[in-house]
């Protein structure tokens, strides 16, 4: 549902992603990649985030209009965006990897290999420390936004006493 929750925005799986108003029975507005996977929204409802083919695509939905267009090296299952606007979360299609990149530049951060399967869904946690992917082998995976720091279940634990 789109951030007012007057338009569900629904792909059909090959080019075309719809905002149907449900009350009017009608798509309100359309727009057309090439080889939609997925699409997720930011937190705030406003950013909507396409995996579609081999690039990553960000839709301002206030505006309507294209805020980034990245090119990858590989087929795009899933991408979302942290909350604060400076990372994406991008699943690959064929070699199940999770990649984090820069939000603004598209530069890959970080590589991550934990599913046996093809990554169908990613988000992120309200404050955007961590990331959930789930994957076709069933899996849902939780990862550090910022890999070694001290969160949730990572905890530091108090080295041993010396006897």
């Amino acid at each position: 549902w789109s951030r007012a929750r007057s338009l569900l925005i629904a792909a059909d799986g090959a080019r075309t992603i719809n905002f149907v108003d449900p009350r009017a029975r009608a798509v309100a507005k359309s727009l057309d990649l090439p080889a939609i996977a997925n699409v997720s929204l930011s937190a705030d409802g406003r950013l909507l985030a396409c995996a579609a083919g081999r690039r990553i695509c960000l839709w301002d939905l206030d505006a309507f209009k294209p805020v980034k267009d990245f090119a990858v090296d590989y087929d795009v299952s899933v991408a979302a965006v942290n909350p604060a606007r400076t990372r994406i979360v991008a699943g690959g299609r064929a070699d199940l990897l999770i990649r984090s990149c820069d939000f603004e530049t598209g530069a890959q951060l970080d590589v991550h290999k934990g599913h046996h399967g093809p990554v169908h869904d990613a988000c992120f946690s309200p404050d955007g420390h961590i990331y959930a992917t789930g994957s076709e082998d069933g899996t849902v995976r939780l990862w550090q936004t910022a890999p070694g720091s001290e969160y949730g279940l990572w905890q530091l634990k108090p080295a041993a006493a010396a006897s």
